[in-house]
């Protein structure tokens, strides 16, 4: 392991009610929880609710963190911060997207050992997106990029595969080849992304040199499967907003409304963040800015009518989960948005995962805002701490549903 690489985590402990420890550590800080040794009553305390991965500049990354939290006058005391966890979280990763904006094309990184893939591809991939960036003194150089994302393509990075695919998709640096743009996305579906299969069912829907509709219905189904097995991330949100937009343009009927339903309100920002940028760079251009505009708007009232009623085995009391963590000793720790109604410490519940997966636990406590609570109600974001069967709770993920009963 790259010695400037490691994790960021966040801990709570329940003795200090709205405070939380942030560190830096080598390895994976979920092993001293992973049910390997009796825990002692120090263990027993603490709550490991969030960790990060940085395959390098974690010493940078760690300074301009602790300056955040003493600009924004957070109290430090033996290691614990009066700062909200999602607060915290939300700057760790608004940090990781800064240093690394490159980092959302199926690109995983490994916990230690993890993945057969050498830490030295993920280096070539970043050097890589310097180039194609043109970050920092780097001008961009699209010729120099793809030399590089060439070497980590054939030491299996899957979003090398999917850079490249663009390249020739769009024509960066290259000349346009729709057949090699789709090679390097079938490449990095084979090594196990998703994204590439939403690539390829982007191109088959309005590419018209390759457009084939059911080509391009069978990879959306290959696509919308595949979610069964992958952490939703943000650039779902997208994909499943471009699926909307292409099923539109194509006068095609739109399924999977119960996935959509699952994530809407995600949905629905990306689309008022498009129909801001829209406004803003086609204000030249008044009739094309309104014909955009409009488009985005139908789009939105669409997603707005998608019920989470529409879902099978929804109660009054509704969240969807956005992150999970194991945590053998204590339970599964779940971040989750309460949509509606209001679940209490102690309540039954059941999970349903996007796959069809049920699985039945107990909430044992309740965190927001960096205390611990008796009650979580609609609007709010908390973490659910999770009493349940170890095997079936390692199937839940981030977009199952949670419901009381």
């Amino acid at each position: 392991m790259n010695g400037n690489s490691g994790y960021i985590y966040v801990m709570l402990n329940l003795a200090m009610e709205g405070k939380v420890m942030v560190g830096r550590v080598k390895d994976d800080p979920a092993m001293t929880l992973d049910g390997s040794q009796a825990p002692t009553d120090k263990d027993t305390q603490r709550i490991l609710v969030y960790r990060e991965f940085f395959a390098e500049n974690i010493d940078l990354l760690e300074i301009e963190l602790n300056n955040w939290l003493k600009d924004n006058d957070k109290d430090n005391s033996n290691g614990y911060f009066q700062v909200e966890p999602y607060q915290i979280i939300d700057k760790i990763q608004q940090l990781h997207t800064s240093f690394f904006p490159e980092r959302k094309d199926g690109l995983v990184f490994p916990p230690n050992g993890g993945s057969d893939i050498p830490m030295d591809a993920f280096v070539l991939f970043d050097q890589a997106c310097d180039y194609y960036y043109g970050r920092g003194s780097i001008g961009k150089d699209y010729r120099e990029a793809r030399r590089l994302l060439e070497e980590a393509h054939g030491l299996g990075v899957l979003a090398a595969s999917i850079y490249l695919g663009r390249m020739f998709e769009y024509g960066e640096g290259v000349e346009p080849d729709v057949v090699k743009a789709l090679q390097y996305y079938e490449s990095a579906v084979a090594g196990g992304s998703n994204v590439g299969c939403a690539k390829i069912a982007c191109l088959y829907w309005r590419d018209t040199v390759v457009k084939d509709l059911e080509l391009g219905k069978q990879w959306w189904d290959r696509y919308f499967t595949s979610l069964d097995h992958h952490v939703i991330t943000k650039d779902d949100y997208s994909n499943f907003n471009f699926y909307i937009t292409l099923a539109n343009e194509n006068q095609l009927e739109i399924g999977y409304r119960d996935t959509l339903a699952i994530y809407k309100n995600q949905m629905i920002k990306l689309l008022e963040i498009r129909w801001d940028v829209c406004n803003e760079q086609h204000s030249g251009n008044i009739p094309f800015r309104e014909y955009m505009l409009d488009i985005i708007q139908k789009e939105i009232a669409f997603v707005q009518s998608l019920e989470a009623k529409d879902l099978p085995g929804v109660s009054e009391d509704f969240a969807i989960t956005s992150d999970f963590l194991n945590i053998s000793n204590m339970g599964i720790i779940l971040l989750a948005n309460v949509e509606r109604g209001e679940f209490a410490a102690g309540n039954t519940i059941k999970i349903n995962a996007p796959g069809g997966i049920s699985v039945d636990g107990k909430i044992k406590k309740i965190e927001k805002f960096g205390k611990f609570s008796e009650m979580a109600s609609a609007g709010e974001s908390v973490g659910f701490l999770v009493d349940g069967s170890q095997e079936e709770l390692m199937f839940v993920k981030t977009g199952a549903s949670i419901v009381t009963g």
